[in-house]
């Protein structure tokens, strides 16, 4: 009886395990295998209207190529390479597994049709062609990608490949769903061209009889999606990045960014991720919640000359709001100010609430306040015992 029930025991704890792996690259995170996690966020403002294990540090499969782009599309600025250029083709890179390109061995293709295979058709093997056209090598591309991720501040990032696909031991790229949406977010901004690629229904290059349709589900489901990027292990699940731009209010038109990871089915994927952006289409809206040139309050700054002085934000604000939230004010003032203060210096700030968004803006006052003088605190003690 002890014996069943010590092997009973064993059992759970094994079992209990399943899901869970270490990363042993640096052994701080516990990786969190095809856990569901969701992220929906406006791309102009950082937003993030809705999320669910957002800091969870998942594997991400082919997600990954996004910060494939990133680094090949910053080499490629900085004038080190050119779209034009023609990559030959490698032996490893046309040996590779899983989504491809259909890469032959010294064949030519140019950069720029490399990097639209990666991000239409998902091609691993047009990332290795990549990353030995950048770097010269696979490993010097990765050392890249991760000081990339350290620049952007991705705390859960960690890519052991360049393509996402699985190494030999198993080993996967992580990165949590916040990491993905700043990712996407700086790509969309540093390089909004991408949406021409990932815009697309399908790639096709004649010469090469090639034609393979867009991997993202929503494509044609939802309207207006025109990005950005899919992925699949058997340890990451289904997952997706998705994007689009409403223009329900065309003064004040926003871009969604909704990110789904985990998923079991393809059409688990595809109801997951358009359940996600129809939230933030149909009961959020862009508004402007502070204007610079408005102030937000006036308040009494101690040896100023004037009676009343008023409180400016430094910058204009806007929101993704949702439909029945209201924006919460609250203005804290910097401890000891007193006059003189010169125009522009920040002397407090706002804290805004609405919905699950916290902003701090800093406050500042659109004109220098100048000290008072004897004289005048003169007249304005005689004046307040008047008006007494």
């Amino acid at each position: 009886m002890k014996r069943t029930l010590s092997i009973t025991l064993i059992l759970i704890l094994i079992f209990s395990g399943i899901g869970y792996a270490q990363n042993n690259d640096n052994g701080e995170n516990t990786i969190t295998a095809t856990i569901q996690s969701s992220l929906l966020g406006d791309y102009e403002t950082g937003d993030i209207i809705f999320e669910k294990n957002a800091d969870a540090k998942l594997e991400v499969a082919s997600i990954t190529k996004l910060m494939t782009y990133l680094v090949a599309m910053d080499e490629i600025s900085k004038g080190n390479k050119s779209l034009k250029d023609e990559v030959t083709i490698s032996k490893r890179a046309a040996s590779l597994k899983g989504s491809s390109f259909k890469l032959k061995e010294g064949e030519k293709i140019k950069v720029s049709t490399l990097l639209e295979s990666i991000m239409i058709v998902s091609a691993n093997d047009s990332c290795i062609a990549i990353a030995e056209y950048i770097s010269g090598s696979e490993e010097k591309f990765l050392k890249l990608m991760n000081d990339k991720a350290e620049e952007l501040g991705l705390k859960k990032t960690h890519f052991v490949t360049v393509n996402g696909y699985p190494r030999e031991d198993k080993a996967e790229n992580t990165m949590s769903p916040r990491d993905i949406f700043k990712l996407s977010r700086h790509i969309l901004k540093k390089y909004p061209q991408i949406i021409d690629i990932t815009s697309k229904d399908k790639l096709v290059i004649p010469e090469r009889e090639f034609e393979h349709i867009n991997t993202n589900p929503l494509m044609g489901v939802v309207s207006g999606v025109d990005g950005l990027k899919t992925g699949y292990t058997d340890r990451a699940g289904l997952c997706l990045v998705s994007t689009l731009e409403v223009k329900k209010d065309k003064k004040n038109p926003y871009r969604l960014i909704g990110i789904t990871m985990g998923s079991k089915t393809e059409e688990e994927r595809k109801i997951r991720g358009t359940k996600l952006l129809n939230e933030g289409i149909k009961n959020y809206s862009k508004k402007q919640i502070l204007n610079k040139n408005t102030f937000i309050k006036k308040v009494n700054i101690p040896n100023s000359r004037d009676e009343v002085n008023e409180l400016y934000p430094k910058e204009n604000v806007y929101g993704l709001v949702g439909n029945h939230d209201t924006v919460k004010k609250e203005v804290i003032i910097n401890e000891g100010l007193e006059a003189p203060i010169k125009k522009g210096d920040i002397i407090g700030k706002a804290i805004l609430r609405y919905g699950n968004v916290k902003k701090e803006i800093p406050l500042t006052v659109n004109e220098d306040v100048k000290k008072t003088n004897i004289l005048s605190r003169f007249f304005t003690s005689v004046k307040n015992f008047i008006s007494l």
